[in-house]
């Protein structure tokens, strides 16, 4: 029995002296310093790609609404007969993006769709200038032009929505008066197809 209790005080005085020899050394020190180091790093990355996409989802809630605005006037200048409201023209240009490295934290689908954006709104335009060049037809480039524009607003809006629901903000409903901008696009795209 003796030989182990005396077994037993060499291990923890071996595991003392092993404690000391670890705080001793800054192991442990070093160790906390790097992991409060890497929650800070984290905690600055998260900051820095929320702040993004707020800037980011905010642009696309704003693009979204000009597109609202640009169909709203196209309906009043066709209930009108011209006499007020002008008809859709040209598809709204895309939001500028946002310069900054914090794009590298998004989700690499998102971050495909941002840069897609662009592209998307550059070939709804094509299409429509297409029609013109194929059949000369106003009021067909003008219908491709106001499809192209709720396409374009409503692909907005989601894309703002799923960067809001990406890096947890708050959703944010897009609404002028009672109209609803995303009920405004559904509504303008089924009355064309």
């Amino acid at each position: 029995m003796t030989e182990f209790i005396e077994a037993n005080l060499t291990f923890v005085a071996i595991l003392r002296d092993l404690i000391i020899v670890i705080f001793g050394s800054g192991v442990v020190v070093g160790f906390l310093s790097w992991w409060k180091d890497s929650l800070r790093d984290r905690r600055v990355r998260t900051d820095e790609r929320d702040y993004l996409a707020l800037r980011l989802a905010n642009r696309f809630e704003e693009y979204g609404v000009a597109c609202a605005k640009s169909i709203s006037d196209h309906n009043l200048a066709i209930q009108t007969g011209g006499h007020a409201g002008q008809n859709v023209q040209f598809i709204i240009d895309a939001p500028e993006l946002i310069d900054s490295d914090a794009y590298k934290y998004f989700d690499k689908t998102l971050y495909d769709r941002i840069l897609q954006f662009s592209q998307d709104r550059a070939l709804a335009e094509m299409g429509a200038m297409f029609l013109w060049d194929v059949t000369a037809d106003h009021d067909e480039v003008k219908d491709a032009m106001l499809k192209g524009t709720a396409k374009m607003g409503a692909l907005a809006s989601t894309l703002a929505k799923d960067i809001r629901q990406s890096c947890s903000l708050p959703a944010r409903a897009l609404s002028f008066g009672n109209t609803s901008v995303e009920k405004l696009f559904e509504k303008a795209v089924t009355a064309l197809d």
